[in-house]
């Protein structure tokens, strides 16, 4: 991708910076950062208004569903820890 030059009043500027001094980020990290988390936060809002506009049927159907999930662990085999191999970087760790 190409650089290309916004304007931005010099206090919005010197934010950007102060921020990605702060951090040890470059002006571009900050603004992708701060793009990202304004983009995920945009998700999220548009989540919480599909939530809250489901109707009490689509939840007790969802409630339902999910319920069949809850027991899927239940299958009678013992428990394995895997803790060891997992802490210790995987298979090739052990």
């Amino acid at each position: 991708m190409s650089p290309t030059t916004i304007k931005l009043d010099s206090s919005v500027r010197d934010q950007i910076n102060e921020i990605g001094q702060a951090k040890g980020m470059t002006a571009q990290s900050v603004v992708e950062m701060l793009l990202k988390e304004y983009l995920r936060a945009q998700r999220m809002e548009a989540v919480r208004v599909a939530m809250r506009n489901t109707s009490d049927e689509d939840w007790r159907s969802y409630r339902e569903e999910t319920a069949l999930f809850a027991t899927a662990d239940a299958d009678g085999l013992e428990f394995e820890d895997w803790s060891e191999l997992l802490e210790g970087g995987g298979a090739q760790g052990a």
